[in-house]
């Protein structure tokens, strides 16, 4: 009975996890195939504006620095985020899963762990990789409660700041995967202007 629950919980999460995978079934390939990586980023992103109402998010990132994320979420799958909130802030779990990062509640990951309940499902789409440099990432707000659209932007720009800038990948989200026993969240708020 209790594998029953755990195989339930497993397919709740995943049944919950946003956009599809592949990006042929999110836009007709044939039509970017014309346009350069500059005219498909201007495509996404026009695409996503009449999105963010029903809480999705659009950008992307050069195929190089993509090639670079790859590399190092193999090395450090999870990591924590805080999360500005009117009251500070909300601790926010990423956990890697290519193409997919799903981001959750500090508390929701502790309760459930692998059964942990998507916030935040971040897809990225890297078909466009190899003939235009470039890689298109979607980001669906599913528990809109705990975060909203500009909330779901700030956690992709900290999720790419901290693994692609070397010092803050070496200092916390290495630190956070090989050595977390040395790992302080104090200096992650310090590093981002919550806590002097």
């Amino acid at each position: 009975m209790a594998k029953r629950r755990g195989l339930e919980g497993a397919k709740r999460a995943m049944q919950s996890l946003g956009s599809p995978e592949k990006l042929e079934d999110v836009v007709k390939l044939e039509l970017l195939a014309r346009h350069d990586a500059g005219g498909v980023a201007k495509i996404w992103a026009a695409q996503h504006e009449n999105e963010e109402q029903r809480g999705r998010v659009g950008t992307h990132i050069d195929a190089k620095k993509y090639g670079k994320f790859v590399e190092r979420v193999k090395e450090a799958p999870l990591f924590v985020l805080p999360l500005a909130k009117p009251e500070g802030y909300l601790t926010v779990v990423l956990q890697v899963q290519l193409p997919r990062v799903l981001f959750t509640t500090l508390e929701e990951y502790r309760t459930h762990t692998t059964a942990a309940r998507a916030h935040l499902a971040v897809t990225h789409y890297s078909e466009l990789a190899a003939d235009k440099g470039i890689v298109l990432v979607r980001g669906d707000v599913l528990q809109k409660a705990d975060v909203n659209i500009f909330e779901a932007k700030a956690l992709l720009q900290h999720m790419y700041e901290f693994y692609l800038n070397p010092r803050k990948y070496e200092l916390f989200v290495r630190k956070f995967n090989q050595n977390p026993a040395s790992f302080q969240f104090k200096d992650l708020l310090v590093e981002l202007g919550f806590w002097k």
